[in-house]
């Protein structure tokens, strides 16, 4: 038979928040400790992801991550940080795209797509055996970023694509020289009898500026 205590038993039936008496030799008062719980505000998330859209950014970094836990199981994972030369924060510094991909040589691989655009051609089979990061730190690049939204309502900025920066650049810089207009180069009429006669325009020079059709697209 189990030991009966009355006062046990009147403190049961007391309301809780009256309760008083002692646990482990101290006095404790449960109305006393519930007005001594501290109530936290949880603070507002002020991430602000990349913005969406077509920017012009430079490959500052590429972090080893290791090994992560995916739902396709255990991978090694790599980081490429683009940081904005277009896209600026309130304070006017620059967003940081964070890519991850995963180290792998397969054909459908980020990071292969990846390597090869910004190499303008298929990788090779010994280029596929290994990654250098420096095939792309300090490369300028033309990339598009689009915006996912996870089921914590957090907004996730992504890569879409991205182009080499140079190649784009000389290509502007070739159509401003085709729209450029141009004095055509002429000859006296006293040339003699093998010079063109007098306002016949001279073919161009070997540094002229490329014509619409010269251009490659």
């Amino acid at each position: 038979m189990s030991h009966f205590d009355p006062l046990y038993e009147q403190a049961l039936n007391r309301p809780l928040d009256e309760w008083s008496g002692e646990y482990n030799g101290q006095p404790l008062n449960l109305k006393q400790e519930k007005k001594k719980m501290a109530k936290y505000d949880i603070p507002e998330n002020d991430f602000q992801p990349h913005p969406e859209g077509e920017h012009f950014g430079t490959i500052t970094e590429v972090i080893d991550q290791g090994i992560k836990e995916t739902r396709y199981g255990d991978k090694h994972k790599l980081t490429i940080i683009i940081e904005s030369q277009t896209a600026l924060k309130d304070d006017d510094e620059p967003f940081a795209l964070w890519v991850w991909v995963t180290l792998s040589s397969g054909s459908k691989a980020k990071l292969v797509e990846l390597r090869q655009k910004l190499l303008r051609r298929p990788l090779s089979d010994e280029e596929r055996k290994s990654f250098d990061a420096e095939e792309m730190v300090g490369r300028k690049v033309r990339y598009m970023v689009t915006h996912n939204f996870g089921d914590n309502g957090q907004t996730y900025a992504n890569l879409v694509t991205w182009t080499p920066a140079e190649q784009g650049q000389a290509a502007k810089q070739a159509r401003e020289a085709v729209q450029q207009p141009k004095e055509p180069a002429t000859v006296p009429a006293s040339g003699g009898d093998d010079a063109p006669w007098a306002g016949e325009q001279l073919p161009p020079p070997d540094n002229a500026p490329p014509t619409e059709d010269d251009l490659p697209f």
